[in-house]
């Protein structure tokens, strides 16, 4: 697919509801980076080894660097978030659409009002599914499958190497300049792979916006897609991520340096071994799941917090499977 930056405007001048559907794609994308791209930095942050605008700058960077360089090495969790929903055949596709991303929208505004990171990976599926089933679109069993999969193994997965690393390490814990070196790879490294896993998700979505536009022959993500999706998100973490990197990093766990680094590290393991995997999962559940394990380990986590994080999670699918389904309804 060959489809240049010019091609796209063009296209979407002339279709008002198309240029809808795309803007709204760029919302989710920039609410992702409000609610979910600031796990990535908020160990860092928190503990003090960056300022918030250098995590901010350090995170758009390797979530860049992530999204091109795994997108290129393996892109099957952009394809089969491609894949979820057929709207394209469908007379009502873009109204589907545009529902289904509203519906995200909805969700993550509100949850970031309440300080709460919520999964735009697992909302756009939901909401995508419900505006799916509304419009008579074929959805595709086998993305829920593998949803529900890395689910599972991404917070239990998460949880566990937090616990066992920093279990491991404190009792011969590297000494603090070392950590603090150790933590700012951390911090780059769970970037790269949120722009791995989410920017993958996210200019699927942009593409599936382009394909209702009818000039996308095949799948394929252009450059300038990723340069696009990639900065509008780290354009959402700057202005918004404070909220809920201080949820993270100073309500559930009170993080210390070494707290921060196992978080990190074990957060990335989760991300590397789903991403390759092809399964499509949260940036959020595996870096939380994470500091929870090390809280845990630690006894410093805070149960109430971890609480109301985990109900959110399991409130998103019915609540944007809902929400996807109505508004595509009322739009029809």
């Amino acid at each position: 697919m060959n489809l240049s930056f010019f091609e796209f405007i063009k296209t979407a001048l002339r279709s008002p509801p198309l240029t809808a559907a795309l803007l709204l794609t760029l919302g989710v994308i920039f609410v992702n980076g409000w609610t979910d791209a600031p796990n990535a930095i908020a160990s860092c942050v928190c503990s003090k080894t960056l300022s918030m605008r250098r995590a901010v700058a350090l995170a758009a960077v390797c979530n860049l660097s992530g999204t091109l360089i795994m997108t290129a090495l393996n892109s099957s969790v952009a394809k089969n978030i491609f894949d979820a929903a057929e709207l394209s055949g469908s007379r009502y596709g873009r109204a589907a659409l545009c529902a289904a991303l509203s519906s995200v929208i909805i969700l993550a505004v509100g949850a970031w009002v309440f300080g709460i990171p919520t999964s735009e990976s697992h909302a756009i599926i939901s909401a995508l599914v419900g505006a799916a089933l509304a419009c008579g679109a074929k959805i595709r069993a086998r993305v829920i499958i593998y949803t529900l999969i890395g689910l599972v193994l991404s917070v239990a997965g998460g949880f566990a190497a937090g616990f066992f690393l920093y279990s491991a390490l404190k009792r011969r814990p590297p000494k603090p300049k070392a950590m603090r070196r150790l933590q700012i790879a951390g911090a780059a490294l769970m970037s790269f792979m949120h722009g791995a896993q989410d920017g993958q998700k996210f200019i699927s979505v942009f593409m599936v916006a382009v394909s209702l536009g009818g000039n996308l022959s095949g799948f394929g993500i252009p450059l300038w897609v990723s340069l696009l999706c990639s900065l509008t998100m780290a354009l959402g973490t700057a202005l918004g991520g404070g909220r809920i990197i201080r949820t993270v990093g100073q309500k559930m766990v009170k993080l210390d340096l070494l707290q921060g680094v196992c978080a990190d590290i074990a957060g990335s393991i989760s991300l590397f071994a789903s991403t390759c995997l092809g399964l499509p999962v949260s940036t959020t559940h595996a870096k939380t799941s994470s500091m929870m394990g090390c809280g845990f380990a630690d006894t410093s986590l805070d149960s109430a917090t971890a609480f109301e994080m985990c109900a959110a999670w399991v409130i998103t699918f019915p609540a944007c499977f809902i929400m996807g389904y109505v508004f595509t309804r009322l739009a029809m």
